[in-house]
């Protein structure tokens, strides 16, 4: 089923802006694998995370250095469908 329209066209005109380093965890520099997002915005891979905070011994943005109140941050459902569809444009539909 193919999706045609201006709304088809934007969203592929998004896309065609976006790069993999739009999808790129700050902390490890590869695609996200799970993505977080912290309240500052800031989103990294769960994992990353994790092991940042065990290392620093403090639950801290690793990119501005805001303190977190959360132990376990929110998965940024956005980043994830973003993902997903940065792979279907490049590589299709999987079967």
């Amino acid at each position: 089923m193919s999706v045609h329209g201006p709304i088809a066209g934007a969203q592929r005109g998004i896309m065609a802006s976006l790069s993999e380093d739009d999808f790129s965890c700050p902390v490890c520099q590869e695609i996200f694998k799970n993505p977080v997002v912290l309240s500052c915005s800031h989103s990294f891979c769960k994992g990353c995370l994790q092991q940042f905070w065990r290392t620093k011994k403090t639950q801290e943005c690793p990119v501005c250095r805001r303190r977190s109140s959360r132990d376990d941050p929110p998965v940024s459902l956005v980043i994830g469908s973003l993902r997903l569809c940065l792979f279907y444009g490049r590589y299709g539909r999987l079967n």
